[in-house]
């Protein structure tokens, strides 16, 4: 990326100073995501152990097929954990945008995420020009535009029984196990990198996270590791996933929570994976 920069640095009259701080918002971008959205994963791994030896069964027989290697066709096969992320991320969208036509009432406490915020959307865009839709509508210059995301990642023509957290939701689609309800040309549409009209979790259009597939591998990579390595569960007597917070136009686990986590011993059958 840095490089790419440097290289069109002249042709978009870009000075070493611009080209700095882009990095630091690059860098400030691509940190605070990444270590939600695996605070997130390990917040859902918690209260969702049901499918845990799944996941370590598909990473072990992952890695057993691939010598031990964590390499991007061995992450990719890996469709459970895929998954698992995305519909992790279905359920706490890690940015998001409150319409500017609904503004919150004042208050002193952080608003409490939960499935029923209709008006928060994605895809903010400044007109800057008039522009004419196919169908007749005219969107003047001057006002912002926005989409849905969470009305339309909690609509159960989409996604059926939207509230529920199921783990098993994209790999049953992405296998052909369940009826696709959005009806995609090809399944592998439901990838956690994937940007559709349906989930912009990542973006949507010419300005998707470029990032998503390095973010994707890293949280993958982490997460082998957690499963494999370390027991995860949820304190004694804590009943379900802790709620989110929303702070400005973020959706934030609550960080003042806590986890067990203990170090296992991996089975006989288990694998080692190298580098990781």
């Amino acid at each position: 990326m840095l490089a790419w920069m440097v290289e069109k640095a002249e042709e978009f009259e870009v000075d070493d100073d611009e080209l700095a701080n882009t990095q630091l918002i690059l860098i400030m971008a691509g940190i605070h995501t990444t270590t939600m959205t695996i605070t997130h994963i390990l917040y859902d791994l918690a209260a969702y152990p049901e499918c845990i030896q799944d996941l370590r069964d598909e990473i072990n027989s992952v890695l057993k097929e691939h010598d031990g290697v964590m390499s991007s066709q061995a992450l990719f096969q890996m469709k459970l954990m895929d998954s698992f992320l995305l519909e992790s991320q279905r359920h706490n969208p890690v940015q998001m945008s409150k319409s500017h036509h609904s503004p919150p009432a004042p208050s002193s406490e952080p608003l409490i995420m939960t499935s029923h915020l209709p008006k928060t959307a994605r895809f903010q865009r400044f007109v800057q020009q008039p522009v004419t839709l196919q169908d007749g509508t005219l969107i003047p210059a001057g006002v912002i535009i926005e989409a849905p995301h969470i009305a339309v990642t909690q609509d159960p023509e989409l996604y059926p029984d939207p509230e529920t957290f199921d783990p098993y939701r994209f790999y049953r689609l992405r296998n052909g196990d369940a009826p696709d309800p959005i009806g995609y040309r090809n399944t592998e549409q439901y990838q956690f990198v994937t940007v559709t009209k349906e989930n912009m979790g990542f973006g949507y259009g010419r300005h998707a996270c470029p990032g998503r597939f390095f973010a994707a591998a890293e949280i993958k990579l982490l997460l082998a590791r957690i499963l494999l390595d370390y027991d995860v569960k949820m304190p004694e007597g804590q009943r379900g996933r802790y709620a989110n917070m929303a702070i400005a136009n973020y959706c934030i686990a609550d960080m003042k929570k806590e986890l067990l986590i203990r170090r296992r011993v991996r089975g006989g059958e288990e694998i080692s994976a190298k580098g990781v």
